[in-house]
Formats: structure tokens, C-alpha cells, sequence
């Protein structure tokens, strides 16, 4: 059975399982949090009901591996102040990919050790969104780095030229470790020996 213990805001209403294609799991719920004021502008008394949505978000397979879907039925709300309208709050779920906060946890963690395109067939997505996931997940991991060059001396004798090399980031053009790379770029430049 689905383990439902770290997601206790949701009200289960059904859970059925379905066959076309893959094997899944799919949950009904609704969820038990109000919103408490406006999220453009503020206001604690100008929300207003405005229907409903139901929203499917991806959860962690099953021991099994059963795919599992979550479908939230979420309350929309309209501000009488601004004319927004929004949708309820939905705790531990990322909107952005419509999945658990687990799964983009596990997705990442996967990930940082294994390939994009084996993680993406484990969970059944293509392997675009498990490099978007790392992207806004893992920064450091997939910024770019452009290598940057100082030659120094001539190089008209036939020997080689010396060269420092400071990784760069591709953005700002500025070097990754500035203070380092700044003095070891002057005195190799100059010609003059450290250390």
C-alpha cells in the first residue's frame, strides 16, 4: 500500500489504480489549506471562490514500481481588490514540474549520480525535465565555465607559448576564484618567478 504519512495535508477521497499504458496509482484528494489573504496584493478579506481545479502532480513509484499520480481538487480564488485570481496552496508540491517535493528531491539526488536519461526512464519523464530539475536545483553543478587564456612571452623562438589559464564564467566573464587568479595572472605575465 502507498505510504500517505508525509503527506498529511491531504484528504484522501479515492485511490484506484489504473492500467492504460503503465501501471499507475492514481489519488483523488483535496486539500485542507485556506488561503489567508492575496498573493498580489495583499488583501485578507477580497478572496472570493471562483471554481475549481484539479491538478495532477507526480509522487515517488511505489515499491512495485507503480507510477503514482496525485490529482489535488484545489479551490480557485478571485481578489475583489485586484481582479487576481489564484489557485489554493498545495504544501510539499512543486507547481513549476507538478511533482512532490520528494520526487524533485529524489530526482536530484539520482541524478547527481547517475545519468539524466536512466533517472528519466526510472520515473517515467522524458529526460529534459531531469535536467531542468538539476538546473534550478543544483546551480553550481551546470554553470557554464569558459576557459580564458594570458599568453605570455613572444613564442617567435619556436618554443611554446606560456600560458595561464583561468576558468571564466560564461555571464559575467569574471574568473571563479578572482583573488588567486588575479595575482598568479600578474606575476606570470610580467615574467617574474613566485614562490
Amino acid at each position: 500500500m502507498y505510504n500517505f504519512s508525509d503527506l498529511h495535508w491531504l484528504r484522501v477521497k479515492n485511490v484506484r489504480r489504473r492500467n492504460r499504458g503503465k501501471l499507475a496509482t492514481v489519488i483523488s484528494a483535496t486539500c485542507g489549506q485556506e488561503p489567508s489573504h492575496c498573493p498580489k496584493c495583499g488583501d485578507r478579506r477580497s478572496l472570493r471562490n471562483h471554481g475549481k481545479k484539479i491538478t495532477t502532480f507526480r509522487d515517488l513509484p511505489q515499491s512495485d514500481g507503480r507510477f503514482v499520480a496525485i490529482e489535488v481538487d484545489r479551490l480557485r480564488y478571485r481578489c475583489a481588490s485586484c481582479g487576481m485570481t489564484s489557485l489554493q496552496a498545495v504544501a510539499d508540491m512543486d507547481d513549476k514540474y507538478r511533482m512532490t517535493e520528494r520526487l524533485v528531491e529524489r530526482i536530484r539526488l539520482e541524478a547527481a549520480q547517475r545519468p539524466f536519461t536512466a533517472v528519466a526512464a526510472d520515473f517515467g519523464m522524458h529526460e529534459k525535465t531531469v535536467r531542468r530539475i538539476v538546473r534550478d536545483r543544483i546551480p553550481f553543478l551546470t554553470r557554464r565555465t569558459r576557459i580564458a587564456g594570458e599568453q605570455s612571452g613572444s613564442g617567435l623562438d619556436g618554443q611554446s607559448l606560456g600560458q595561464l589559464v583561468l576558468p571564466a564564467d560564461v555571464g559575467t566573464l569574471e574568473t571563479i576564484d578572482s583573488d588567486r587568479a588575479s595575482d598568479g595572472a600578474t606575476s606570470h605575465a610580467s615574467g617574474t618567478r613566485t614562490g
